[in-house]
């Protein structure tokens, strides 16, 4: 049977206040969307954030035999470093909007509600530490970017402005064009039925502003003659 060392560690002293661990959780919108304070919040506490900020007085160290080819520590010394951490005191100390990415990571061990992480790297068990809590900073650091958008930069705020009106005064002149254009069809319409009513067997349209549908109001006993925009000209019997 092979022997495993089990060893507690906990750090002699408080964790340093820097991130702010114990960071206030603001609200979230409905749909799950953060509001800009928890945003900005969130931003300022991950600037904060180092491996060595975590705070160790929530977290295990276990350290048992490694396996595989390495030399002769292999299976004979026991260098290979588990961190454990609990999954809700962690959560805790991490700002709302970045929960969800660390709960689904790779790292959470189901059954016991914690983030498990292994490092085997190194002979020397400090190593194999540092190393785990390198990957849950990592982590934290990715569920960061995954969740919490970079601060919009004065430029970009008003570019996104220009754009948009841009966008607006387009969507006007279109609507303005479309307009003209309808009370251009509705003048020519009237104009049509007012010269077939008078008598006129020939009646000239210009396609560029009546609609196909205005086609069906003439009698079949008027001749219309349509001219196109290039001046070219089609007879035909409505």
């Amino acid at each position: 049977m092979a022997l495993l060392l089990r060893t507690t560690f906990r750090a002699a002293k408080a964790a340093p206040p820097a991130p702010a661990w114990c960071i206030r959780q603001y609200a979230v919108k409905r749909g799950g969307d953060a509001d800009e304070a928890e945003l900005q919040a969130a931003r300022q506490w991950l600037s904060k954030l180092d491996p060595d900020t975590i705070p160790r007085d929530i977290c295990e160290v276990s350290f048992s035999r490694s396996s595989g080819p390495g030399g002769q520590n292999v299976n004979k010394v026991s260098s290979k470093a588990t961190l454990r951490v609990p999954l809700p005191s962690l959560l805790q100390r991490v700002p709302k909007v970045m929960h969800a990415p660390i709960a689904s990571s790779r790292y959470h061990a189901a059954k016991s509600d914690d983030l498990v992480i292994q490092a085997d790297d190194s002979r020397k068990q400090n190593d194999n530490v540092n190393a785990c809590f390198r990957k849950l900073h990592d982590l934290i650091v990715q569920a960061g970017r995954q969740t919490v958008p970079g601060e919009t930069s004065p430029e970009q705020i008003k570019r996104v402005e220009d754009l948009q009106k841009a966008e607006a005064g387009a969507r006007r002149k279109m609507k303005e064009y479309q307009s003209k254009k309808k009370s251009a069809r509705r003048g020519v319409h009237h104009d049509v039925l007012a010269k077939a009513k008078g008598g006129t067997d020939s009646v000239t349209l210009d396609l560029n502003v009546i609609h196909a549908d205005d086609f069906t109001s003439f009698g079949r006993d008027h001749r219309t003659r349509f001219v196109r925009g290039s001046g070219e000209e089609e007879r035909c019997s409505a």
